[in-house]
């Protein structure tokens, strides 16, 4: 359904493509060139344009009020008709982007509306032309090459292979090993991997009880076995033998090795 003018006070009413409604009266000064921005507006509304949800009417809206509120204060009246170069020219040059933009589109959408001989011949030149705000140049991200691509994706499974691996060892040396709390003896790797399977990774001052000293001793051997994971991973929870842990540790992320051939070659292992 088309946007329809509203009148006594001016508005404009629109039904949008997923159904939604708007209605919105513009309460401002001068009528005609509100009336006359009003209709360029219809004509962007869907299904005639792109306008096609309440929030980028109610911008519209706004910049029909802000220009409006300009060209009274200026001491202007009339409708669009009446908008000089000059005029049109001093507003956008203050308005910032936003406000210029919409206000440009609807006066133009008002004049191709009209069989294009609403608007003075200078008026009509400044806005078909150049934007004052102009907004900053952007450009996309430039996309993986299938190359980036197939270096990213070796370098994914390389990091589920490897944790895997070092996780089937760690359940490897869990059925194997005796729980250090017990005073089990056998090789610490061992030892570290049977009591990490029953409580997580162990804290510092635990890894110094094993060893028989305070939280600052060196972590030893079974220790290392307890929280061994994947060197490579970017980050990696404690997972599989030790259930509800959450320690987290984070190396150079696969991404990063695969924009880098060089660093790849050289990450540990």
């Amino acid at each position: 359904m088309p946007a329809e003018l509203l009148e006594n006070p001016a508005g404009i009413s629109c039904v949008f493509s997923d159904g939604r409604r708007f209605r919105r009266a513009v309460a401002a000064e001068p009528a005609g060139l509100v009336r006359d921005l009003l209709e360029g507006l219809a004509g962007l509304v869907h299904p005639h344009g792109s306008v096609d949800s309440p929030g980028t009417v109610i911008a519209y809206v706004q910049g029909i009020v802000d220009i409006a509120r300009f060209v009274r204060e200026r001491g202007a009246g009339g409708g669009a008709a009446q908008l000089s170069r000059g005029l049109l020219a001093e507003y956008w040059m203050q308005a910032g982007d936003v406000r210029e933009s919409v206000t440009r589109r609807m006066l133009v959408s008002f004049d191709v509306a009209s069989g294009g001989g609403a608007l003075q011949p200078g008026a009509r030149a400044l806005a078909d032309g150049r934007h004052f705000a102009v907004k900053p140049a952007s450009s996309p991200l430039v996309p993986y090459t299938e190359e980036e691509w197939a270096r990213l994706h070796q370098a994914c499974r390389d990091d589920v292979d490897e944790a895997f691996a070092r996780h089937r060892q760690a359940l490897r040396l869990a059925a194997a090993g005796q729980d250090p709390r017990d005073g089990g003896g056998g090789p610490p790797r061992k030892r570290g991997a049977r009591r990490g399977a029953a409580t997580g990774p162990p804290s510092g001052r635990t890894k110094g009880a094993w060893r028989g000293g305070g939280a600052r001793s060196r972590t030893p051997d079974c220790a290392r076995a307890a929280t061994s994971r994947s060197p490579r991973a970017s980050t990696v929870r404690s997972a599989g033998p030790w259930p509800g842990c959450t320690t987290t540790v984070r190396y150079p992320s696969a991404r990063q090795r695969a924009r880098s051939p060089k660093a790849r070659s050289t990450s540990p292992r």
